[in-house]
């Protein structure tokens, strides 16, 4: 997912990709604009329980009011083309999550509210030419629980969207529902509860072809949660190989991105241990059976938080991640590291510390020719300087 529509603010890193990493380059440029934004995954909970960290759903404050907000720019220059602000049910919450542009068509995913059904896992389709609304869904598996959908694909003319459904026997699901492009009917679901009712998310999606490929975290009572990956026959839905990985006894782990290249899946997230603290976690399998190819998980230092969280980019032999990383004198830095996708040697490394001891961190990216986009947020301490 490259775009992230409920972060207002960016921060853009410009980089090279060819940076050697014996001499890492500053960015070519930069920019910071101030505002007050939160990341997602920070001090955020459900409103039944606390949702593992990073992670990419967000509960509203009480007496809040959002809304699920698309537009569409003038690439040329700027100039606002259509715009859409949907309020589904009054002064409850909603909010957009993911975004795909596929031909004449935009995708948008997230949350949206009604006082019966709780929240809901959605989808609104629009025509990009002009926000015309083609065909919307709204999912509510079973009465007033959360769903809530983080992220969308779209090959050919399905759509693949992912995220979490609960129910009151199977608790939160690692869900995934697939569509119609042309008029939203569905072809598909699979919602996994890997054990009775622990906590099961689905973050990312990626698909290619006959494939599509499902990131998450999934929880059992021995392992804690574990770093997951689910590939699923795009045309029936039908499981063709699994992955959970559980680092270190009871901590915890997850996958928030995945992005496929050739016959290569990348999976960014954070892995756990006792020892070394959360690590910024690679592991890269085969499309075709799930074999694990190569692994990387970088503490920064020593037993603190280092998480790549959603920014995954592939151009040719380089795959590019993003996320946070931590030091006790910088607390978390905006970070962006670049590996070999043959054999994951690393090949360049950027940690960015705005201003010393706040939270930064970096959770898009994007390339173009030799250039790499990076958007994230950074701190600042001056008045009203927040989260830039």
């Amino acid at each position: 997912m490259q775009a992230v529509l409920n972060l207002c603010l960016i921060l853009i890193f410009l980089l090279l990709s060819t940076v050697s990493l014996a001499s890492p380059k500053d960015p070519i440029w930069m920019d910071s604009h101030s505002g007050k934004v939160t990341p997602k995954g920070f001090t955020q909970k459900y409103k039944r329980g606390q949702i593992p960290k990073p992670n990419k759903g967000i509960t509203p404050p009480d007496n809040t009011t959002s809304k699920t907000s698309s537009g569409t720019h003038s690439t040329v220059n700027g100039t606002l083309l259509w715009e859409d602000h949907y309020n589904r049910e009054g002064d409850l919450w909603d909010s957009a999550d993911g975004v795909v542009v596929k031909g004449n068509k935009v995708f948008v995913v997230g949350r949206t509210e009604t006082t019966v059904g709780y929240i809901a896992f959605s989808v609104r389709t629009y025509d990009v030419r002009n926000g015309a609304l083609i065909w919307e869904n709204h999912y509510d598996r079973e009465g007033d629980l959360f769903d809530a959908a983080w992220d969308i694909a779209v090959d050919g003319n399905k759509v693949f969207v992912v995220g979490t459904t609960e129910t009151t026997a199977g608790g939160p699901s690692f869900s995934i529902r697939a569509y119609n492009a042309n008029d939203g009917v569905l072809l598909w679901e699979n919602n996994y509860d890997r054990e009775s009712n622990l906590r099961d998310e689905a973050l990312g999606v990626a698909a290619k072809g006959n494939r599509v490929f499902v990131v998450g975290n999934t929880e059992t009572a021995i392992g804690g949660l574990a770093f997951s990956i689910r590939a699923y026959n795009a045309i029936n839905g039908t499981l063709l190989w699994e992955d959970h990985y559980d680092r270190e006894g009871s901590l915890e782990d997850g996958a928030s991105e995945v992005a496929v290249s050739g016959n290569k899946v990348f999976v960014a997230g954070w892995t756990y241990t006792t020892l070394g603290g959360g690590a910024f976690s690679v592991r890269v399998y085969s499309a075709i059976n799930g074999t694990l190819l190569w692994k990387d998980y970088y503490n920064r230092e020593t037993n603190l938080d280092d998480w790549a969280y959603e920014g995954v980019a592939v151009s040719g032999d380089k795959v590019f991640i993003t996320g946070l990383t931590s030091t006790t004198k910088g607390e978390y830095a905006f970070s962006v590291r670049a590996y070999d996708t043959t054999n994951g040697t690393l090949l360049w490394q950027n940690d960015y510390d705005s201003e010393g001891n706040l939270l930064d961190w970096a959770n898009s990216v994007a390339i173009d020719g030799k250039r790499v986009f990076v958007g994230g947020g950074t701190g600042g301490t001056a008045p009203d300087g927040g989260i830039a």
